[in-house]
C-alpha cells in the first residue's frame, strides 16, 4: 500500500463506519450486517475444524473484531494494519485484540486462519504477490486464508465501488488473478464462492446462499486458499 493511501485512511478513522455506511444505498447501510456476514461464512466453513489463532489482515478500525469473539469466543485474535490511527480506534473497540503494524512483529506458521476481507483492491497488483507470500508464512501447515473481495459482474458493486470515497484510488481484483496468483505462491484454491446476494432486509433468504453461490451476482466473492 503507497504512503497516501496509508494516509487516506488515517484521515477517515475516527469517523471510517460513518464514511463507509453513507457510500452505501438507504437500503443498504447496515454494516454490522456486511461484517458478520463474512466472519459467520468463516465459523461455518470450520465448523469441524480446531480454530485457536486468528490474523485480521487489514483490519481498519476492527469492524469484525467482535463478531470474531462472538462466533469464536476462546480465539487469540490479531489484527494487522498499515494505518496507525484506524489501529488506535481498533485498540478502543475491543481490548482483546493483538494489535500490529510490523509484519515482522507477526510469528510465523501460528494462524489457523487469516482472514482477509476487501484489502487485495487497495494493494497494487504488483505487490499482490508478496502479500500473498506473506501471509502463507504466518499461516499454520493446516490453515486457511479466506480472501474476500468485490465482484465486478454485480452492477450495485460497481456503482458503489466507482463512487465510494475510500475507494477512489483502489482498482477491483478479478476473481481470476487469484487463480493465478495462487499457482505462482505454490497455494491451492480450495474454494470459490459468490457471496451476499441479499441486503440485511433479505437475511432471511441467506439460506439460499450455497445454491446460489456457483452465480457470478453476488456482491463479493470468496476465495479459500491453503498451503500446498
Amino acid at each position: 500500500m503507497s504512503k497516501n493511501k496509508k494516509k487516506e485512511f488515517d484521515k477517515y478513522s475516527k469517523n471510517y463506519k460513518r464514511v463507509l455506511k453513507n457510500s452505501f444505498p438507504k437500503l443498504l447501510r447496515n454494516i454490522d450486517y456486511y461484517s458478520e456476514y463474512k466472519v459467520q461464512k468463516v465459523f461455518n466453513l470450520r465448523k469441524k475444524l480446531n480454530t485457536k489463532s486468528i490474523m485480521d489482515f487489514g483490519c481498519g478500525i476492527g469492524l469484525s473484531h467482535n463478531f470474531f469473539f462472538k462466533y469464536f469466543p476462546k480465539i487469540k485474535l490479531w489484527g494487522f494494519d498499515e494505518s496507525l490511527y484506524s489501529l488506535k480506534e481498533a485498540k478502543k473497540n475491543n481490548k482483546n485484540v493483538m494489535i500490529v503494524n510490523n509484519l515482522k512483529k507477526i510469528p510465523k506458521n501460528y494462524f489457523d486462519v487469516i482472514f482477509v476481507s476487501n484489502v487485495f483492491h487497495h494493494i497494487d497488483e504488483k505487490n499482490h504477490k508478496n502479500t500473498l507470500l506473506h501471509l502463507k508464512l504466518f499461516l499454520k501447515p493446516n490453515g486457511s486464508i479466506y480472501i474476500f473481495e468485490h465482484n465486478k459482474f454485480n452492477p450495485i458493486t460497481k456503482i458503489i465501488f466507482s463512487t465510494h470515497i475510500l475507494d477512489k484510488n483502489a482498482k477491483m481484483v478479478p476473481v481470476q488473478n487469484f487463480y493465478k496468483l495462487a499457482k505462482n505462491c505454490e497455494m491451492k484454491l480450495i474454494k470459490k464462492k459468490y457471496i451476499l446476494f441479499f441486503p440485511s432486509i433479505l437475511s432471511f433468504f441467506n439460506i439460499l446462499d450455497s445454491i446460489l453461490e456457483w452465480l457470478p451476482l453476488g456482491a463479493q466473492y470468496l476465495i479459500t486458499l491453503k498451503k500446498s
